[in-house]
């Protein structure tokens, strides 16, 4: 009977760490994911910052995928034109006047797919 209750008490014990150690795994696995969307989601804001910097305006929407180890991440971007503002010329010291300067708001997603979170990040960009 002794040995009985010692292998219930054991059982018990070994059923409760594994479990824990099943939420600790699955809690550093959305952390990862996380991780790498936040990474993912910044890179994609920063391509989107140089393209603009190179006088590509941004598209109003679009999306797409990673490649390489981040295959598994997807990403959807929109942008929105707040406004344009013509730059103060009387400042200016003589020369043309200078092109208006538009304001874009750009929201980026990111998310590996199958889950149900997603990594989000907005900004505003000077065109």
């Amino acid at each position: 009977m002794e040995v009985l209750i010692t292998l219930v008490i054991l059982s018990t014990g070994t059923v409760m760490l594994l479990r824990a150690l099943q939420t600790s795994v699955t809690g550093l696995d959305r952390a990862r994911d996380t991780l790498f969307a936040s990474l993912l989601c910044r890179e994609k804001l920063v391509d989107i910052e140089a393209d603009i910097r190179t006088g590509h305006r941004p598209p109003a929407s679009s999306d797409g995928e990673f490649e390489g180890i981040y295959a598994a991440f997807r990403w959807s971007m929109a942008a929105t034109q707040e406004e344009s503002v013509k730059p103060d010329s009387e400042k200016k010291t003589g020369g043309d006047d200078p092109p208006p300067v538009t304001l874009y708001k750009v929201s980026i997603e990111t998310w590996r797919e199958g889950r149900e979170y997603k990594q989000q990040a907005e900004t505003y960009l000077v065109y």
